[in-house]
Parts: C-alpha cells; sequence; structure tokens
C-alpha cells in the first residue's frame, strides 16, 4: 500500500522545467515529450531562437517558434506536406489581417510587419495527423511562428 501511494505521488511530481519553453507552458513536459504528441520534430539543419508552449488536454496545443536559413525552412514546410511555393495566404495584403490573434503575440511576443513578405501555410500535417497553421516571415534568414490546430495524439 505504500509502495502504491509513493507511485502515485510520484506519478503526479513534475520534471524540471525545460528552458526552451515559454512561461506557463505545461509543467516538465520537454520539447522532445511535446513532439512526440505531435509526431513533429524540429528540422535537422541549424535553428536558432527556439521556444515552444504545450498544453494538456482539454487546453491540447502546441505553439513552436525557430529561425532558420529559407532553404531549412523549405524543407521542413515540404516534409510536412505544406508547398512553400503555395501558401494559403500571403503578406503584404490590402486588408493587413495578422495571422494570429493579438493574443498570441502578446503571449508568445509574435511580431508582424505585414508590408515584409510573409506566408501562413495551412496543409502542415504530420505523420500522426496533427495539422498546424505556420506563419514564415521570410528573407535570407526566416521566422517560423507554428500553431497547432489539432492533435493526432490518441485520447
Amino acid at each position: 500500500m505504500t509502495a502504491l501511494v509513493a507511485a502515485i505521488a510520484l506519478a503526479g511530481c513534475s520534471g524540471p522545467p525545460d528552458p526552451r519553453a515559454y512561461p506557463g507552458s505545461e509543467d516538465g513536459v520537454s520539447w522532445e515529450e511535446a513532439a512526440a504528441r505531435y509526431a513533429i520534430a524540429l528540422p535537422s539543419c541549424p535553428t536558432k531562437e527556439f521556444r515552444f508552449d504545450v498544453q494538456p488536454r482539454l487546453r491540447d496545443h502546441l505553439v513552436f517558434t525557430f529561425m532558420a536559413s529559407k532553404s531549412c525552412v523549405d524543407g521542413f514546410l515540404t516534409k510536412y506536406g505544406a508547398d512553400p511555393a503555395h501558401p494559403g495566404l500571403k503578406w503584404p495584403r490590402d486588408d493587413n489581417f495578422p495571422p494570429f490573434g493579438a493574443d498570441k503575440s502578446e503571449r508568445y511576443g509574435w511580431t508582424y510587419d505585414l508590408k515584409q513578405r510573409s506566408a501562413l501555410y495551412h496543409g502542415f500535417r504530420t505523420p500522426n495527423g496533427s495539422s498546424f497553421w505556420v506563419f514564415v516571415k521570410q528573407g535570407a534568414e526566416e521566422t517560423v511562428y507554428a500553431y497547432s490546430l489539432t492533435t493526432g495524439y490518441p485520447n
């Protein structure tokens, strides 16, 4: 009985926070654990300024950002079924409609210059069926903002 109580207590404890996680990300969940839920991996080419936020069930989502070369980002998009040459939306646009709401911009520090070339990809899917919107601020070095719409993680 004592062993059972100890096992339950340990199961409820969270591990150390992942230093790459945004504040408020699910306690003790590393990028590797979060990425496994969504069957996604960062590109194998060099990236920088990587951050992520994962939330537990009922609020379940995965958000991440990184910077990399254009060829790296294009390969990342292609790997998950998005065509870098054919995004769902492109900027600049006449309506100056931002790709994500102010809540995400404020929470994650995501910035948009809607007069700068950028694109939003809708067809980004992982092998387990997770889907994402991926916004790319284009240039020689590109910034990627990704927000999950669904998770393929089993219920």
